[in-house]
């Protein structure tokens, strides 16, 4: 009966997994890129931010690309376009921050951007130094570009957290630097569900 047992019992866990649709599916056959901006009081505490969030996102988006997600199949990600350059574009031109997305997205040189606005980022509950709980919280849109005019298509709130079920008041079990990559991953593996199909308990 033993043998038995196991077998049912792979196959109750496999039908409690629940199949998540993706919010998003328009990138297919397209070029991509990834914008991030947040704050300037954040910049300056993080002045890595931006990068790491936006590097973070395409490389899942690469990873579910390999993996065969029929959502990105044809999908390309311009090394001219890619995280470095679009951040180093954000710093040549400040204007970026108050000219609306949909204006600036055709000037990057792709037909998809993901423009991500953090807008709350912390590692310590409360400013205690000794706990640590990384969170990241924001919103995401994608911009389409038709023939030279950007629209916003899709936007949606987003938000990632680690420890994933870490308590409000944070563990004293990690450290900034975990606690930071921990966060950024979390928040970049949220955004990617919204435009690829996964399975969740």
């Amino acid at each position: 009966m033993a043998p038995g047992c196991a077998v049912l019992g792979v196959a109750a866990s496999k039908a409690s997994r629940t199949t998540v649709k993706p919010a998003y599916m328009g990138f297919g056959n397209q070029t991509v890129g990834v914008m991030v901006t947040t704050d300037r009081g954040t910049q300056v505490d993080f002045p890595r931010l931006q990068l790491d969030i936006a590097q973070s996102v395409q490389s899942k988006m690469q990873g579910a690309q390999a993996n065969k997600a029929e959502e990105l199949k044809g999908t390309q990600f311009p090394a001219a376009a890619g995280p470095t350059a679009i951040f180093a574009y954000q710093r040549n031109h400040p204007e970026y921050d108050v000219e609306p997305i949909a204006k600036i997205a055709p000037k990057l040189g792709v037909t998809r951007l993901i423009y991500i606005e953090i807008e709350g980022f912390a590692l310590n509950p409360a400013d205690v130094l000794e706990l640590f709980r990384g969170e990241v919280t924001g919103r995401v849109r994608v911009v389409e570009i038709t023939d030279g005019v950007g629209k916003v298509v899709f936007s949606d709130a987003v938000s990632g957290v680690f420890p994933e079920h870490s308590g409000p008041d944070g563990t004293p079990n990690l450290t900034r630097a975990v606690t930071y990559r921990g966060a950024i991953d979390a928040f970049g593996t949220a955004i990617v569900q919204k435009f690829v199909e996964y399975e969740t308990n």
